[in-house]
């Protein structure tokens, strides 16, 4: 869009107090997604986003203070539904698929700049410096995923698939934490291999030492 065009929330009336206009809001949202779709997270900007949405400029730090408060709404937008954990009873199957298909997931584009995996990889490094954002981040898409795991690793134990005594948010960390680093660091790739051997090792690890598990 020029300067002098204008899009459908350029002439929004403006007022301390006013909400968002739903349809300003999804066009900004939109955009924000096809942008990060198309380049990198550092290319985002506000900028970027108001000219795509046909928004004033103003009018997003109305009503989001930063860039990366747009992107982690739009993030949410796209991937808030999509927490799908299958439990069938078989608990080893089950967190090899879902881990396999988080680190895949993950996985960055080849010149390691682009995909969910990016975007995911700059909220994080913005959250540092924003309390805030880092709540958001923590509330909106950490914790609900993390709870389904922990679903996931209660019924294992209930089952006699791991030891009772197992701490559930240790196992937790065990398994993301290689995922984490590899996202963020990016010194090796996050693939379906990895996914497995990192199952394997942490229910290696639990069940050292413990009873032999229950027969199905």
């Amino acid at each position: 869009m020029s300067a002098g065009d204008e899009g459908p929330c350029t002439k929004e009336r403006r007022g301390p107090g006013r909400p968002r206009s739903v349809e300003c809001q999804t066009a900004v949202l939109r955009a924000t997604a096809e942008l990060l779709d198309e380049g990198r997270y550092v290319e985002v900007t506000m900028e970027a986003i108001a000219k795509r949405a046909g928004v004033a400029k103003q009018t997003l730090y109305k009503w989001w203070p930063s860039r990366a408060r747009i992107v982690m709404e739009a993030y949410r937008e796209k991937v808030g539904g999509t927490i799908r954990i299958a439990d069938t009873g078989d608990f080893d199957q089950d967190l090899e698929r879902l881990m396999i298909e988080t680190a895949t997931g993950l996985r960055r584009s080849s010149d390691g700049l682009r995909g969910l995996g990016a975007v995911l990889a700059g909220l994080i490094a913005d959250a540092q410096n924003d309390v805030e954002l880092l709540e958001e981040f923590k509330t909106s898409y950490f914790e609900p995923r993390r709870a389904r795991v922990v679903a996931l690793v209660e019924g294992a134990k209930a089952r006699g698939e791991l030891p009772k005594d197992a701490d559930v948010e240790l196992v937790l960390d065990l398994l993301y934490g290689p995922i984490w680093v590899r996202l963020l660091v990016g010194h090796a790739p996050l693939d379906a291999k990895f996914a497995r051997e990192v199952v394997a090792n942490v229910l290696r690890g639990l069940r050292a030492g413990a009873p032999a598990r229950r027969s199905k």
